[in-house]
Formats: structure tokens, sequence, C-alpha cells
């Protein structure tokens, strides 16, 4: 029960449900892609940090949301750069 509640996105067996498309964890591409996807949704989450990518990576709610336990910022800011993510 604890598991559900504090990580919503993995079932009882340790698995991962993946029901929004969430990138699995390392994957910083996979991530940015999710990123713009939810942007585009309507949901606009470096918004919410005020673009603050370091704040947004060590957020726990965030980490908790996509199911992540570490997010490193340098990583995902040099990969937003690569792939023009526009903040």
């Amino acid at each position: 029960k604890r598991m559900q509640k504090d990580h919503p996105f993995i079932s009882s067996t340790g698995k991962r449900i993946n029901a929004n498309k969430l990138p699995r964890e390392g994957s910083y591409v996979g991530l940015v892609e999710w990123l713009e996807s939810e942007r585009g949704n309507g949901r606009d989450y470096l918004e919410e940090y005020d673009n603050n990518v370091e704040a947004m990576c060590s957020d726990m709610l965030f980490k908790k949301k996509i199911g992540w336990y570490k997010i490193d910022a340098s990583n995902l800011r040099r990969t937003m750069n690569r792939k023009g993510f526009q903040k």
C-alpha cells in the first residue's frame, strides 16, 4: 500500500505502469520529449518551476510523477539544448 501511495506509476510487482507514456529512468531524450508533449497538452511543468531546471529536478513530487529516483539537472539541461527545447 505504501508503494502505491509513494510511487503511483509502479505496480505491486515492481514493474512500471506507463499510462502516460512516461520516459524510462535515465532516458533524458525521452524526458525532454515527454516534457514537450505535456507542454503541448497544456501542462508546462518547467513553467511551474519558473523555468528553473535545477528546482524541477530536485523536487520530490516531480520525481514521483515521472517515476524516477534521481534526475541530473545538467544532463537534462544539456539534452534540452541539443533538442532545441524552448524554456
